[in-house]
């Protein structure tokens, strides 16, 4: 081999050896100069009589990590991505207060979100206290808000105002639509949650001049209704107000058809399934809820409405009242630490508490109180109309009008 041959074999060998090593060291400075994930601790329920409802909290919840992410992550700490980190709640109060305990040990966990329902989230709650660390949660019950936590923020309301709403919805029925309901039937969880609804319809009603000609409680997991439909049939009641979880609505709903009893029904029936298990019966039936897709929040600004039309397309189902407000838990701590460029969870908490976050529900922003409830927080009065729950009031938020049920 010529010298010249060899000669040009050594530079290209040498060439190649420098492009190595630049690679290697600007891969090696890029992997440096990554920022480490903000670890944020999803805790809902994902086994159990509760799983529907975590499972479409997951999904609205990893949805909106999925946008943040896809933004540039969190742009005033380095494009820090967000990192969900799952943790089961179980459906069991018995051992939500462990499931916190473990993952608050884990202390690159900067915040939380969870848990679906009061009675999980309520032994929750001494554990993100002593951790100082902030958790988000959407679910109702007055007891959530009134033992001076400072580590906690509702985006949703009381469970009172919820069955204040109902019971108003009564009211503007009778006074705008013609109805002519007298008397009501209230029916609850003997919950946290179904006491703080019950109470919220009870204060109403009587404002009203509603008379209640039935008010009883039932245990969580209670399967046989056939009884207390029976006694809520016979009591005369015009409109029944029950409050629970879905599978105690489903099989409500399902005595009292089985029993011809067809009186005006406003519950929290606004699951997908309501309407898988119950079909076009569903016409009609009033709900009240956290959140609603089908509003002038969302359809009138185009960024909601293309959150929720990917929901759908990506899940197959439309973005629910669990769905919509674990999305907006999720932007709330990207806001805040978009805001406060830090990790630290008590200089998070403290941003959550002083600022004012964009979002989805019906009268527009997020904005916390001292005792972590969100002050512009309205409930959603939705009608079953062909297959989906559609917010009919306030009427100013409504896009859909009310349609009495005898038009289905």
């Amino acid at each position: 081999m010529s010298q010249k041959r060899k000669s040009s074999l050594s530079l290209y060998a040498i060439v190649l050896v420098v492009i190595l090593v630049f690679s290697s060291c600007a891969a090696f400075a890029e992997a440096e100069s990554s920022p480490d994930p903000i670890r944020i601790a999803f805790l809902y329920s994902l086994s159990g009589s509760n799983a529907e409802s975590g499972q479409m909290c997951l999904d609205g919840a990893s949805l909106a990590v999925e946008h943040v992410n896809a933004n540039g992550g969190i742009k005033s700490l380095g494009g820090a991505p967000l990192e969900l980190v799952v943790f089961d709640a179980t459906s069991d109060p018995a051992q939500a207060k462990n499931v916190a305990e473990r993952a608050l040990s884990d202390d690159t966990i900067v915040a939380g979100v969870g848990a679906g329902t009061s009675a999980i989230t309520l032994p929750m709650l001494p554990a993100f206290e002593r951790a100082q660390v902030p958790v988000v949660t959407f679910t109702n019950a007055a007891d959530l808000t009134n033992q001076g936590y400072q580590y906690i923020f509702s985006t949703t309301n009381r469970g009172t105002d919820l069955g204040l709403y109902q019971a108003n919805f009564i009211g503007y029925l009778n006074e705008e639509k013609g109805a002519n309901i007298k008397r009501v039937a209230i029916i609850y969880e003997n919950s946290a949650n179904g006491i703080s609804m019950a109470d919220g319809a009870r204060e109403k009603a009587e404002e009203l001049g509603l008379e209640i000609v039935f008010d009883e409680s039932y245990p969580a997991g209670h399967a046989d209704f056939a009884p207390m439909v029976t006694a809520m049939k016979n009591s005369g009641a015009d409109a029944v107000m029950p409050y629970g979880y879905m599978q105690e609505a489903r099989l409500i709903f399902t005595a009292m058809r089985d029993l011809d009893f067809y009186p005006v029904v406003m519950g929290n029936s606004n699951w997908p399934s309501y309407y898988e298990a119950l079909g076009d019966a569903t016409n009609g039936v009033i709900a009240v809820g956290n959140w609603n897709f089908a509003t002038t929040q969302v359809n009138d600004n185009p960024e909601f409405q293309a959150i929720v039309d990917e929901f759908e397309e990506k899940y197959g189902y439309f973005m629910t009242e669990q769905s919509g407000p674990a999305y907006d838990g999720i932007k709330i701590i990207a806001e805040a630490l978009e805001i406060c460029g830090s990790t630290d969870p008590t200089v998070l908490r403290d941003t959550i508490a002083e600022n004012e976050f964009e979002g989805m529900q019906l009268v527009g922003n997020y904005k916390f109180n001292e005792k972590g409830e969100n002050v512009n927080g309205v409930p959603a009065v939705t009608q079953w109309q062909y297959g989906k729950p559609v917010c009919v009031y306030p009427v100013e938020y409504s896009l859909n009008e009310y349609m009495d049920p005898s038009e289905f």
